[in-house]
């Protein structure tokens, strides 16, 4: 897993526990298979957070530590910052 603040634009209020979240999510191992990539929205709508999971597995424990966070699913993912993501959260 890989993750990284989009430089200029104001994370989520919570932004610690989401990354202390999903990298309790992280396989030490560095799983194999394709490539996720998830936005993580700010208030004003831009993306503010990028992570990259890697492999089916991870991509799915990130995702169900979002939803324990209280992030909801956006109905569709943005292409931002030449990354066409997968999906997409916001508070």
């Amino acid at each position: 897993m890989q993750t990284k603040l989009i430089e200029g634009v104001p994370p989520l209020a919570n932004d610690h526990e989401i990354v202390a979240a999903i990298e309790a999510e992280t396989d030490p191992w560095g799983s194999g298979g394709n490539a996720m990539d998830i936005a993580i929205i700010s208030a004003d709508g831009r993306v503010s957070r990028a992570i990259r999971a890697t492999g089916l597995g991870e991509y799915m424990g990130i995702i169900g530590a979002l939803k324990k966070l209280g992030l909801r699913t956006l109905p569709t993912a943005p292409v931002a910052h030449g990354i066409r993501f997968d999906d997409a959260f916001s508070a």
